[in-house]
């Protein structure tokens, strides 16, 4: 446990990305872990460092010592967020689970389009909202905070391993954390069933409102009840039920792999992993895609992979 003079705060952070099954692996470390009181993300070292560090370890007081601290919030993408948690967690590890960049991307925008954020196409989306480009450009977060804390305080991890081997995946984690392994035996749980966005929402202006009032929740304090109506299914049922996502056709998947290609091979070179599997893109589309969108998409990606690579330097320059 980290002992500091605010109270009790986390010895591990799942830094994520988002949609990496980080909803998954916070269910499955509550019990034996200690997590913050009736929410998953805090979002401190994000949206709420300027409510102050006793505001964040309010949320931690009802630890007792006797087991490790966590926290399962995808920080990885945020600009100061290893900055302001070295402030205060100098000897903190963090849990990184990687993701195929365009699967993630894919899920980050069907994401958005639950929570009606945006009615736009994924090229109008990532014209609109660089981080949705950003939140998949690994190597370059990768080394923002790999300059500021050491490697062996990172347990990076692939997300086909989750899906594939949930229980090899699992204990990689408990045994980083420190903990007993935690037994999936009789769970019937998938991974990618869990939080999961397959529809578009039946009603934009139900899902726009329903977020605005789970915000608005969150911002008063009333975790409890907002974690009630999300175990209840309330925000699921109001982020879906319309329109079924389709897959991204070949020539979109071809596209984009062709985008994070450098940002794929870097990685490579940090975690000395093979990644051939996210190069490769799907068959070949007969039909072209409509180029106004494709080179709109490659223009909000390009100030994506600006923005994070100044985050890098700076970093690297300190």
């Amino acid at each position: 446990m980290s002992v500091t003079r605010w109270g009790l705060l986390p010895d591990v952070i799942g830094i994520g990305p988002a949609r990496t099954g980080t909803t998954w692996l916070h269910e499955k470390l509550a019990g034996h872990v200690d997590l913050p009181l009736y929410i998953k993300e805090t979002k401190f070292f994000e949206r709420y460092h300027s409510r102050g560090i006793e505001w964040y370890a309010s949320l931690f007081r009802h630890c007792r010592g006797d087991k490790p601290i966590a926290e399962i919030c995808p920080y990885l993408a945020g600009p100061k967020a290893p900055d302001w948690i070295a402030e205060v967690l100098p000897n903190c590890k963090f849990i990184v689970t990687l993701r195929d960049p365009v699967d993630r991307m894919y899920s980050h925008y069907k994401m958005m389009r639950g929570y009606a954020f945006t009615r736009l196409s994924v090229e109008g989306a990532l014209q609109k909202d660089r981080f949705l480009a950003q939140g998949s450009l690994y190597a370059s977060h990768l080394k923002r905070w790999l300059g500021i804390f050491p490697r062996e305080n990172f347990l990076i991890t692939v997300y086909d391993d989750l899906r594939r081997r949930p229980q090899a995946y699992l204990d990689s984690i408990c045994t980083f954390i420190g903990i007993d392994c935690i037994s999936l035996a009789n769970q019937s749980d998938r991974p990618a069933a869990i939080n999961s966005f397959d529809r578009a929402p039946r009603s934009f202006k139900l899902a726009q409102n329903a977020r605005h009032l789970r915000i608005a929740m969150r911002e008063r304090g009333w975790n409890r009840t907002a974690t009630l109506l999300t175990r209840m299914g309330v925000w699921a049922w109001c982020a879906g039920g319309g329109e079924k996502f389709p897959p991204l056709t070949p020539e979109q998947d071809a596209y984009f792999r062709k985008m994070y290609l450098p940002e794929i091979e870097e990685l490579e070179r940090l975690t000395d992993r093979d990644l051939s599997a996210w190069k490769v893109p799907a068959r070949a589309a007969s039909a072209p895609a409509q180029a106004p969108e494709r080179e709109a998409a490659m223009e909000g990606f390009a100030h994506g992979l600006s923005a994070a690579s100044r985050s890098s330097a700076s970093s690297d320059e300190r």
